[in-house]
């Protein structure tokens, strides 16, 4: 059968709409000048490092913590006496849920522990694939679509940002994977899966103002005394930062010490009055 008579003018003008769609103007908002000197923000840093080496311990003893947290095991930092509160969060239902009462009631003086980003990932990809699932019930829960990774990437990189730029100050905690960085050589960094060239994890290292690597120390621990080390600087092979240069190069933790964490926080509100 013939095509109907004006059918190929009005795929063309659909085909044209679609690819020079009108351009949108932004609402008016109101912005503010402000004294740099007076001027605050809140405070982010992400600790990483492989399983089992404490980052939960460390990061629950974070004044006024309350730890959104995908980790069943609490059983150290309850040890360790942390009075942080706690939000399960099972699914990513529960994340957003987190997010949501965290937005309600942290205030400046708090600090929202993401624990950890990386499983908050697979709860995120898990829920894509479910919602697609309830779409469609020939779409597998397991195997997602080309067009499901791009929605993973920019809706994580959203959820982090806007944790990020909230009032309250944030934690992250997460596993560790390698990259390559300069000159090839493999760059260990916060497991952040997401793009070709680890697009999500490079944005997202650059989003935050303090990076910890922390591990045990093989040259100050000994048998009997396991000593974490916080490295706080890069290194030709390990991702770290500290945008207000008041950790140093690394901080050693000894066993016990449980208040380490509150003391880099202490040090870097100190090198951040003194900006």
């Amino acid at each position: 059968m013939p095509p109907r008579r004006g059918t190929r003018k009005t795929l063309t003008r659909q085909k044209t709409e679609q690819e020079a769609p009108e351009a949108l103007e932004a609402e008016s908002v109101e912005i503010e000048i402000e004294d740099i000197r007076v001027y605050s923000e809140s405070k982010n840093i992400a600790v990483y490092g492989p399983s089992g080496v404490g980052k939960t311990v460390l990061a629950s003893h974070a004044p006024n913590a309350t730890l959104l947290t995908t980790e069943k095991g609490l059983a150290s930092a309850q040890r360790s006496g942390s009075t942080a509160k706690i939000m399960r969060a099972y699914d990513w239902e529960h994340v957003l849920a987190g997010i949501r009462k965290a937005d309600e009631i942290l205030s400046e003086k708090d600090w929202l522990v993401v624990d950890s980003g990386t499983k908050m990932q697979t709860l995120y990809m898990r829920y894509i694939l479910r919602m697609q699932n309830r779409a469609n019930s020939r779409r597998s829960l397991d195997i997602p679509a080309i067009q499901d990774h791009q929605q993973f990437q920019n809706g994580f990189k959203r959820f982090c940002d806007h944790i990020i730029d909230a009032k309250y100050n944030s934690i992250f905690v997460f596993g560790e994977m390698e990259i390559p960085g300069d000159d090839d050589e493999m760059e260990k960094v916060p497991h952040i899966e997401g793009g070709k060239q680890y697009q999500v994890c490079r944005y997202l290292i650059g989003q935050f103002d303090v990076g910890i690597r922390y591990s045990v120390s093989g040259s100050l621990s000994s048998p009997g005394h396991t000593v974490r080390l916080a490295l706080t600087q890069p290194t030709p092979n390990h991702w770290a930062k500290d945008r207000y240069m008041a950790l140093g190069d690394w901080q050693a933790v000894e066993p016990g010490d449980w208040e380490a964490m509150a003391d880099f926080i202490e040090m870097i509100e100190e090198a951040s009055d003194d900006e």
